[in-house]
């Protein structure tokens, strides 16, 4: 049993089962504040404009961002001390990320968003392709290539690599009913009425 408990602003203030208590607190505008569970406190730090701009764990170690006119993220110092620092192009997509050392990567985007190119500072580059859904279609590096195969409703049905595949079949439902791999596996997957796994059989794969 789950018991749920909020304030006069209908903010959730204490969730609890037979395991574990959390509390939460608010600041202005329902902004989370703070999480509280096993005598552990997580802070939140806002700016004046209610922007996250910090969190502070139970250690009380503390992770930054630091933020642009707009709000973006172009810098977060984690709780290790290393600084990752973002460049954005004109539409605020993130188009290289600059880590401790020199290291970096650039991202080539397509019009959507979605990831073309990744070149590392290295000269490692890694390449994506997708449908006209935006659905990833192959994942390519200098080392192995992934492609993947797709039903009407986006589905992954097979997924090859190198020279193996996994082929999926999926009921009318949409509900995952069976798994099998160039390798010999065999897998299937029974549900309930509502739709949740309920029991795998392997057949005589090992």
């Amino acid at each position: 049993m789950h018991n749920l408990a909020y304030d006069a602003s209908g903010n959730l203030v204490k969730a609890s089962d037979m395991l574990r208590d959390v509390e939460f607190d608010y600041g202005p505008l329902g902004t989370l504040t703070g999480r509280r569970q096993f005598g552990r406190h997580v802070r939140f730090g806002y700016d004046g404009e209610l922007q996250l701009r910090e969190i502070v764990n139970e250690g009380g170690e503390r992770y930054a961002f630091g933020l642009d006119g707009l709000g973006q993220v172009v810098e977060e110092t984690g709780f290790d001390g290393l600084r990752r620092k973002y460049v954005r192009d004109g539409a605020g997509r993130v188009v290289r990320v600059v880590r401790p050392g020199g290291r970096q990567t650039d991202y080539e985007l397509d019009g959507a968003g979605n990831v073309l190119e990744e070149r590392h500072h290295d000269g490692r580059i890694s390449r994506f392709a997708y449908d006209g859904d935006g659905l990833l279609l192959r994942a390519e590096n200098g080392e192995t290539k992934v492609a993947f195969k797709r039903d009407a409703a986006g589905r992954v049905i097979k997924e090859t690599q190198g020279g193996h595949s996994i082929v999926r079949t999926f009921d009318p439902t949409g509900r995952h009913v069976h798994t099998e791999s160039s390798l010999g596996a065999s897998v299937d997957y029974g549900h309930d009425e509502q739709g949740r796994l309920q029991e795998m059989s392997c057949g005589e794969w090992l």
